[in-house]
């Protein structure tokens, strides 16, 4: 049993990953086609050869496709390595696929000797400086611990607590420290303990 490789991602122009179609994609496609019908062989016995499906072979032949590397090599062999297939390949060049209204700023930007661009809320990526791009991150990072923070902190009260309930002291485990507050003053300061001395605390205070 010969298995084949269905590359095609269908026949639709808007197949993801697929290049648009291009001159040399056409050339190429019409030069295997030749190549096939002058080896005598049908779509289907030329994709037995080349273990692609038929589909697969279509795509290249019309140029919707862009062929692998495997294609090509075993393509050359089923048209009888004239060197047509394996030198025409290098040769192939993508034409990506883009907005109909866009296609003229394509275009334009192809011949331009300067691009300006505008953004009101970061910089792009390749023209920050070393200082504003420390400076994004830091902010990131520090966003990101003062969620953690706040999503982790569950307070609770000691089950000793007395019948009035609020005269305790309430704590909050956190990754980084355990968090100690008045219950009778929830938006007062708070004791911020290492684990180590939290567990020391702890045991000092179980054997009192």
């Amino acid at each position: 049993m010969v298995a084949y490789e269905n590359t095609d991602g269908g026949a639709g122009a808007g197949s993801c990953g697929e290049p648009g179609v291009s001159d040399s994609l056409r050339t190429f496609g019409a030069v295997v086609q030749a190549l096939r019908e002058n080896a005598g062989l049908s779509r289907e016995e030329f994709a037995d050869l080349v273990r692609f499906s038929k589909h697969t072979v279509a795509s290249v032949e019309l140029g919707r496709r862009m062929p692998d590397r495997d294609f090509v090599e075993r393509g050359e062999v089923a048209t009888g390595n004239t060197g047509a297939v394996r030198k025409a390949e290098p040769h192939l060049t993508r034409q990506a696929r883009l907005a109909s209204w866009f296609r003229q700023w394509a275009r334009l930007e192809a011949q331009a000797v300067t691009l300006w661009t505008y953004d009101c809320r970061v910089i792009p990526g390749l023209l920050q400086t070393e200082a504003y791009a420390r400076a994004v991150t830091a902010a990131e990072a520090t966003s990101r611990s003062a969620m953690s923070s706040i999503d982790e902190r569950a307070w609770f009260k000691s089950s000793y607590s007395g019948s009035n309930g609020d005269d305790c002291v309430e704590v909050a485990r956190c990754t980084q420290a355990t968090h100690v507050r008045d219950s009778k003053n929830r938006q007062g300061p708070e004791l911020a303990l290492s684990p180590t001395a939290w567990n020391d605390f702890v045991n000092y205070a179980a054997q009192s």
